[in-house]
């Protein structure tokens, strides 16, 4: 969504803005349309400001920004609070609000050399050598064999008078491996509800309710 860059434009026409895309040209803004790696790499190394107002789950070209020493201005949403430290490495804005975000683009212009120099010192945390660590343990984790457990079912039907007894039956087991008993009813009309209540007070005691399915 442009909105944001163009309203930046609209109110800051003494500032050239550049973006890949735009709804119309502005004198104080050149819309580029998609451009090659090393000429983006370029425009985001020469930048004043890095302007980041979309929300998505890890932003590589504000880690590009933050390596080149540029400013990040955003809002804070989504990965961009993962990447920018506000008033640190850049500044960010509630989401949708332009006015903050304006007031912030003056901030990031006033102060870019601190912001940029804090950008930099910050974009070295993210390698690639803890990147695939953290991918390295996801897969680790997910290699782990849980301890396998034990569930065990009563299924009910106007048993009222003897439920009771079968849950305890189950509570009284020194089976290591049983953490579950579920009592299923199966839409009795005695006071089989009721004579499970009492038992719910154990963690590992449920009920559950169907209508009456043969």
């Amino acid at each position: 969504d442009s909105t944001p860059l163009e309203y930046l434009a609209d109110r800051r026409p003494d500032l050239q803005f550049v973006s890949t895309f735009a709804s119309h040209p502005r004198p104080n803004l050149l819309i580029t349309g998609v451009l090659p790696h090393e000429r983006m790499k370029s425009l985001v190394q020469g930048a004043a400001v890095y302007l980041a107002t979309t929300k998505e789950t890890f932003g590589i070209g504000i880690l590009e920004a933050m390596a080149s020493g540029v400013p990040v201005l955003g809002y804070a949403h989504g990965g961009v609070c993962d990447l920018v430290q506000h008033g640190i490495n850049g500044y960010l804005a509630q989401p949708g609000n332009t006015e903050e975000l304006l007031a912030g683009l003056d901030y990031c212009v006033q102060h870019r050399h601190t912001l940029g120099a804090n950008g930099r010192t910050l974009a070295r945390a993210f390698t690639w050598e803890a990147a695939t660590r953290q991918v390295a343990g996801l897969y680790y984790a997910a290699l782990q064999r849980p301890t396998p457990t034990v569930a065990i079912i009563i299924p009910t039907y106007n048993y009222g008078g003897v439920v009771g007894r079968a849950i305890e039956s189950a509570l009284k087991q020194d089976y290591p491996l049983v953490r579950d008993i579920i009592v299923v009813d199966d839409g009795s009309s005695d006071d089989t509800r009721e004579q499970v209540a009492p038992y719910l007070i154990h963690k590992q005691v449920r009920y559950v309710y169907q209508e009456n399915q043969g």
